[in-house]
């Protein structure tokens, strides 16, 4: 008896309770055949529907000029976005650089030292000035918070606790 035939039994109890051991055991064996080919049946069906749709994502990634196995390989969304912006011929988004110079007229005007001068470098160098006056290094970052005046009063300095005075104050008690 074929396994791709359709095997239709009615078995009520009583005849299954007829059947000796060797009987028992071929029929046990005939369900696991069945079984068996119904599930490979099921399996070959899935994947013949896995190739078709990898087929035809790899046709509509080619007609793009996608590489699937490279697109597969990204990870992480920078990654697929990178891919993205060089594939439609973009150069990938570029990290923003600190500027280097500031406007001594205007410190909202500033330039990364790249690419063309604004106006206010050509203007300022024009008028005679030295682009390292423009510099922003972390020294003059810290100038802008305004600086405390300078405390020179000896009564004061002991007040606060700083200076000679202080010293002397301290050392006399």
């Amino acid at each position: 008896m074929s396994t791709k035939k359709t095997l239709a039994i009615e078995i009520e109890s009583d005849t299954i309770k007829r059947l000796n051991d060797a009987q028992m055991a071929d029929l046990q064996n005939k369900i696991e055949a069945l079984r068996i080919e119904r599930i490979s049946d099921h399996i070959r069906s899935l994947r013949k529907q896995y190739v078709e749709t990898i087929t035809e994502i790899q046709k509509q990634l080619e007609t793009y000029g996608l590489d699937m196995h490279r697109l597969v390989a990204l990870t992480t969304d920078e990654q697929i976005k990178e891919y993205v912006m060089e594939f439609i011929g973009r150069p990938p988004p570029v990290k923003r650089i600190p500027p280097k110079y500031r406007n001594p007229d205007n410190p909202e005007q500033t330039w990364t030292g790249r690419g063309n001068a604004p106006h206010w470098v050509k203007e300022f160098l024009a008028a005679g000035g030295d682009l390292d006056d423009c510099l922003i290094d972390k020294r003059q970052a810290i100038k802008r918070t305004p600086a405390r005046k300078p405390i020179t009063s000896p009564a004061k300095q002991a007040k606060i606790g700083r200076g000679k005075a202080a010293a002397k104050h301290a050392r006399s008690k």
